[in-house]
């Protein structure tokens, strides 16, 4: 695929270096500037670059975590979590917020 104005259509991913393990209250914009200014070709941006973050990094920085010893799955759950390879655990605790909204 081209377009004749601006030549061959590319898609280029870079990850980015120095990201260190994140903890609830961490500047998590901070950790991406600096790992950007530390990644060779990552900067400058462009207008039409995308920076992809995951929710687990997001979470971790925000302190939205769960402590699955505390959860005590029910059968429901078990039975979802043995089918699909799943941790019961984390099962029931999606239930449970899918009932509670």
């Amino acid at each position: 695929m081209s377009d004749a104005a601006t030549g061959p259509v590319r898609l280029e991913v870079i990850a980015l270096d120095g990201i260190p393990e994140v903890h609830p209250g961490d500047d998590l914009a901070a950790l991406i500037g600096d790992a950007l200014a530390a990644t060779p070709g990552a900067l400058p941006l462009r207008s039409d670059d995308v920076l992809v973050v995951t929710q687990k990094v997001v979470s971790k920085a925000e302190g939205a975590f769960v402590d699955l010893t505390a959860i005590e799955p029910r059968p429901e759950a078990v039975a979802f979590a043995a089918r699909w390879g799943r941790d019961a655990r984390q099962v029931e605790w999606s239930f449970g917020r899918r009932s509670a909204s």
